[in-house]
C-alpha cells in the first residue's frame, strides 16, 4: 500500500503542477495579447508622429497653422468653417475617424442659427435683385 499511497501523492502533485502551469499559461497568452495591442498603438503613434514631421516641427508651420485656427475660430458662418475644416485636417494630420468626428461635431452644433446662415448663405451667392432683394429686406437681413 505504500506504494500506491506515494503514487497517488505524485500524481496528487503533478496534477496540481498542471494547473498551476496552464494558470501561467492562460496569463502569458493574455499579456501576449495586451502587448500585442499596445505595439500595434505605438506603431500608429509613431506613423502619426512621422507624418507630423517626427514632432520637431519642422513640417508644420505654426505660423500657418495659427491662421488658419484663428479664421476658423472667427468664421461667421457655417460655410467658411466647413470650407477650412479640410486644411485643418491636413495642418494636424487628423486620422479618417478625427476628420469624421470634427465633421459632425461642426454640423451637430450649427443648430436653427446654422440654418439661417446656410439659407442666408444660398442667397447672397444670388445678385441681390427682384424679388431676393424684396425677400431680404422684408425680413430684415438686408446687409
Amino acid at each position: 500500500m505504500s506504494e500506491l499511497s506515494v503514487a497517488t501523492s505524485e500524481i496528487t502533485r503533478l496534477s496540481s503542477l498542471l494547473a498551476d502551469l496552464s494558470d501561467d499559461l492562460s496569463v502569458s497568452r493574455e499579456d501576449c495579447s495586451s502587448l500585442s495591442q499596445e505595439l500595434t498603438q505605438a506603431k500608429m503613434e509613431i506613423e502619426r508622429a512621422s507624418r507630423m514631421g517626427g514632432g520637431d516641427g519642422d513640417n508644420v508651420n505654426v505660423e500657418y497653422l495659427k491662421n488658419v485656427l484663428l479664421q476658423y475660430l472667427t468664421s461667421q458662418t457655417v460655410g467658411e468653417k466647413r470650407r477650412l475644416l479640410p486644411v485643418l485636417a491636413t495642418v494636424l494630420s487628423l486620422t479618417p475617424a478625427e476628420r469624421i468626428k470634427a465633421e459632425k461635431s461642426l454640423e451637430s452644433n450649427k443648430g436653427i442659427r446654422g440654418v439661417g446662415e446656410v439659407l442666408i448663405e444660398g442667397v447672397e451667392g444670388v445678385k441681390e435683385e427682384g424679388i431676393v432683394k424684396g425677400v431680404l429686406g422684408f425680413v430684415g437681413l438686408r446687409r
